[in-house]
């Protein structure tokens, strides 16, 4: 897709902290691996990516108490920011 910047960012509006961060192309069927790796997003942090692909992502977060949450199929041309909320994820 020309013009599509496949950049975006995670920005943790939570009030716990996210251990875990995984996102893939939406036609993968499998997470991969947690992209976040040694790291974790405290409440208030952001971390910023690049897609390797252009196309439908899908993401999914573990908070350190275990429960989590996931936002499928976002075009990550047009989304440049997943917001973790207490109630889920959001992108914009």
């Amino acid at each position: 897709v020309p013009g599509c910047d496949t950049s975006f960012r995670v920005v943790n509006q939570s009030s716990l902290t996210v251990a875990q961060l995984f996102f893939s192309h939406a036609g993968l069927g499998s997470w991969g691996n947690d992209q976040l790796g040694a790291n974790v997003l405290p409440p208030g942090r952001m971390v910023n990516y690049r897609a390797a692909n252009t196309g439908a992502y899908d993401f999914r977060v573990v908070w350190q108490n275990g429960r989590s949450a996931e936002l499928r199929r976002v075009d990550i041309c047009r989304a440049s920011q997943i917001t973790v909320t207490n109630s889920g994820l959001r992108a914009s």
